[in-house]
């Protein structure tokens, strides 16, 4: 009997210590979030994800989990219209989607780590420059944010940084930078971007949590964190799989699609099952003026 009991309480220990020292914890509930990030105080850093963390399209096709489909639409855009008229109208879809925010509560809780006097940044995959009537990306993201009522800018107080070294001699790619507290990565990985931004700022936080809806970018900051030394713990915050569990409405797919080819506008999904649903026009299903 004592044995059995001896044997409970170790195994009960050794589940305490793995969950203590746990370097990734899978949540949908922003409680988590919040109970995590006010532990921290100056000496730390947060860090969030934008798109699928903070907020996401209402569209159905440009959910994380639908991307490729979105990618293939685009590509045969493309192949029938040329890639100059496929950039100009994915520009029209970025000026036009309607983000929502993916939890009521991420906002507060950005704020409540702000007067924590907790530094705290936006750390996004996000590409940068321009795209057809888009003169910058970054600064259409920054917007959305601020349309939240969420402003990173505070935490470090330097002028937009540019990390052209850690782009590949002779490419085009995107380049990674920070403006307005929100760090770009340009599909660069997430912990080498974040590396490089500390070191320009000279700032080594003790310890590190970082908020993100994809497994492999939680990992990416980790290894940067497991490098330099610096205590870790990943989020991994997936409220927005939830979302978007549903299978894709190809024919509200295909209208959006065959709208934006020949009005170069994008409707929202509520606009495109109105059409097909009642064979109204645009304007009757009470589409909002586009940007074109």
């Amino acid at each position: 009997m004592q044995l059995r009991i001896f044997l409970s309480i170790l195994i009960s220990l050794n589940f305490f210590v793995e969950t203590v020292n746990a370097k990734v914890i899978k949540t949908t509930d922003t409680a988590v979030i919040r109970q995590e990030v006010l532990k921290l105080t100056k000496d730390d850093l947060v860090t969030f994800d934008v798109k699928g963390v903070i907020f996401s399209p209402t569209d159905q096709i440009l959910a994380h989990r639908f991307i490729p489909e979105y990618r293939q639409f685009l590509k045969q855009i493309e192949l029938t219209k040329g890639i100059d008229e496929a950039k100009r109208l994915e520009g029209v879809v970025l000026l036009n989607y309607e983000p929502r925010l993916v939890d009521e509560d991420i906002p507060e809780i950005i704020k409540a780590i702000q007067r924590n006097e907790t530094r705290v940044i936006a750390l996004t995959g996000g590409y940068t420059g321009p795209l057809s009537a888009i003169e910058s990306k970054e600064d259409l993201r920054v917007k959305t944010l601020k349309n939240f009522g969420i402003d990173f800018s505070a935490s470090f107080l330097v002028p937009m940084v540019r990390f052209d070294a850690l782009i590949k001699k002779d490419s085009n790619d995107p380049v990674p930078l920070y403006k307005n507290g929100v760090l770009f990565s340009s599909r660069y990985p997430k912990g080498v971007v974040l590396k490089s931004f500390l070191e320009k700022v000279k700032f080594k936080p003790k310890r590190i949590v970082h908020i993100d809806n994809s497994l492999k970018k939680i990992e990416e900051v980790e290894s940067f964190a497991d490098e330099a030394g610096i205590d870790y713990l990943g989020i991994h915050y997936t409220k927005i799989h939830e979302n978007y569990s549903q299978e894709l409405d190809q024919a509200v797919v295909d209208k959006k699609f065959e709208t934006l080819v020949e009005k170069s506008l994008w409707i929202s999904d509520k606009v495109a099952k109105c059409i097909i649903n009642t064979r109204s026009s645009i304007e009757k299903c009470n589409a909002k003026k586009l940007v074109r």
